[in-house]
């Protein structure tokens, strides 16, 4: 009993050391790199398009200590320093007014979503479309100003020179009254403002101009048409879901990196991250919601399972490599039940802003975050449509056979039938 106890103490201060050591090690390299980091983030800054090599050159830094890390610890890095670069080339963009700079590197380079998880994706895509709705509310009070100048000019049958114009735009402050309005105005025109009819008088003092029925506020949620949602409006509508499904990917691929780690490697550290990457994975209220339902209509509780699990380890001892391929599996159900339901809630948003020629980066949602979260996903809707396509094929040349139909296949590809059923998208 004692010895048992012993041993139990000596595995967890071996456990406790090397994490100790392991996070001094990646304070000290990520303190040595931080120079490096910030000369390649200029270089992005200054080209974009360089991003991909600018990684590049990055691997080539981490690959000089590689011999302090583990494979995942330097996956870890690399992804944080990444993300670094990423962010700073993207925020001083931001910072200097290029908004359409920062914006069009996003379209443009995929690496900078993937390389930002979604919280800092929504935080960078958050900065740019606000800086842009302020210069563009800017812009359009500018461009009124100047209509409704021109448009009293012509009534009142009087030359605006382009100066006077600009004059007469800028100097109409909102917080003047309607009186400091129209005099401001009838100087620069030289018409006395009491010689004004009741029309100019209303335009320029009391600004009645409403937009027209077509326009849209993209500071708004809703338009003013009764159309539906504005870009910002699905954009509010999708962005919880999204980023529940995002931060699910992301937990299941540590999972089943980290037990591949532990599994092929006996890399026991590893094994301990994806212990914990599963848990918070299962914490998370979406993932339980969407997830454990997933897996409870099979007879197995995630959250059971995980309990199961860690009763069976016991204090101070590590998972058998079949314990964690078990709960790599139930990582896999997880998150694809997240995932799925997400992209069912969220689609139909995205698909109703398309149809108004919305773009998903005017939604909020990159098109590489949607993709690289969605991509190859298919909701049920979907995969029901895919199958009715199959069948209503077999109807028309297998007499109605599906199987018939998979096998022909198989044997004119030399593939075996459940291969063909993958490549058919058959479920």
């Amino acid at each position: 009993m004692l010895e048992t106890q012993l041993i139990g103490l000596q595995d967890q201060y071996t456990s406790r050391m090397t994490q100790t050591v392991t996070t001094a090690q990646k304070n000290f390299i990520m303190d040595t790199v931080g120079q490096e980091i910030n000369r390649i983030s200029k270089t992005v800054y200054d080209d974009p398009s360089s991003i991909d090599s600018a990684f590049a050159q990055l691997n080539g830094v981490f690959e000089e200590y590689g011999g302090a890390m583990d494979s995942v610890d330097e996956m870890d890095l690399t992804s944080i320093a990444q993300q670094q670069i990423a962010e700073q080339s993207l925020n001083s963009m931001i910072d200097t007014g290029d908004f359409e700079g920062a914006r069009d590197a996003i379209d443009q380079n995929p690496a900078f979503v993937t390389a930002l998880p979604p919280e800092r994706q929504a935080s960078v895509l958050g900065r740019i479309n606000n800086g842009l709705k302020a210069r563009d509310k800017e812009r359009n009070e500018l461009r009124k100003k100047v209509d409704t100048i021109k448009s009293v000019a012509k009534e009142l049958n009087v030359e605006v020179s382009g100066m006077q114009l600009f004059s007469a735009a800028t100097g109409i402050k909102a917080e003047d009254t309607p009186q400091q309005r129209i005099e401001s105005f009838g100087a620069i025109l030289g018409q006395d403002p009491a010689t004004l009819s009741p029309s100019v008088v209303a335009k320029i003092g009391f600004g009645v101009d409403l937009p027209s029925k077509g326009d849209i506020d993209y500071n708004q949620e809703y338009r003013a048409d009764g159309e539906g949602f504005t870009p910002k409006g699905i954009g509010a509508k999708i962005k919880k879901p999204f980023d529940d499904a995002a931060n699910a990917k992301i937990m299941v691929d540590k999972v089943l990196m980290q037990s591949d780690e532990f599994i092929n490697n006996d890399n026991k550290q590893a094994g301990l991250a994806a212990m914990i990457s599963f848990q918070k994975l299962i914490d998370d209220g979406a993932a339980v919601r969407e997830g454990d339902i997933k897996l409870s209509a099979q007879g197995v509780s995630a959250l059971d399972n995980m309990a199961l699990m860690l009763k069976r380890i016991g204090k101070g001892a590590i998972a058998t490599p079949e314990q964690i391929a078990e709960m790599k599996e139930s990582a896999k159900i997880f998150g694809e039940s997240v995932i799925v339901g997400a992209k069912t809630y969220i689609d139909p948003f995205v698909n109703d802003g398309m149809q108004k020629g919305y773009r998903l980066l005017d939604m909020g949602l990159p098109q590489q975050a949607y993709d690289g979260v969605f991509g190859g996903v298919k909701t049920q809707e979907e995969v029901k449509q895919g199958n009715d396509k199959l069948k209503s094929f077999a109807d028309q040349y297998y007499n109605g056979d599906v199987e018939l139909m998979f096998q022909e296949q198989a044997k004119k590809n030399n593939i075996t039938v459940e291969q063909v059923k993958k490549d058919m998208g058959w479920k």
